[in-house]
């Protein structure tokens, strides 16, 4: 009887851990430009696939936060070529040609990889990145974006 439950109850346990792995900031806000300027979000939807690996999201290798299930960073650039990169045990990057206020959007994912999950990121549609950020948490380096409306 024991040997069984004793797997039931590891299981559990992770299951349980797992899931503080989410990301817990405040919601999505849109970040309010300067003229002259473009904003670069990632974002990374909540599932228990790689949910204890977070990705550390740098643009042009300055870090802007540790990606969690559930959860956005974001960073504000000046207009030109810009690289999106994320390392685990192999290296994930997305180069974006910034034009002033703009938003871009890049969904952060983790796929199976030999020791730990491999980073993957893809950059998607304005329309499709502003639907899938919406009510994930913050999870930057940076300040916390100031409220200057309603949340989206």
């Amino acid at each position: 009887m024991l040997t069984r439950l004793v797997p039931a109850l590891v299981f559990l346990c992770l299951l349980i851990g797992l899931g503080g792995c989410d990301a817990s900031g405040p919601r999505f806000r849109e970040v309010p430009l300067d003229s002259g300027q473009a904003t670069i979000y990632a974002y990374r939807h909540t599932g228990y696939g790689g949910s204890a690996v977070t990705l550390d999201i740098s643009i042009d290798q300055k870090p802007v936060g540790g990606l969690k299930p559930g959860g956005y960073v974001y960073g504000v650039v000046t207009p030109g070529k810009h690289m999106v990169t994320c390392s685990t045990e192999s290296e994930s990057a997305v180069e974006i040609d910034a034009r002033a206020g703009q938003s871009y959007y890049i969904e952060g994912e983790v796929v199976m990889g030999f020791w730990v999950g491999r980073p993957k990121l893809t950059m998607v549609a304005a329309d499709i990145g502003r639907a899938n950020i919406g009510g994930k948490n913050y999870c930057g380096n940076l300040p916390q974006v100031p409220v200057t409306g309603p949340a989206k």
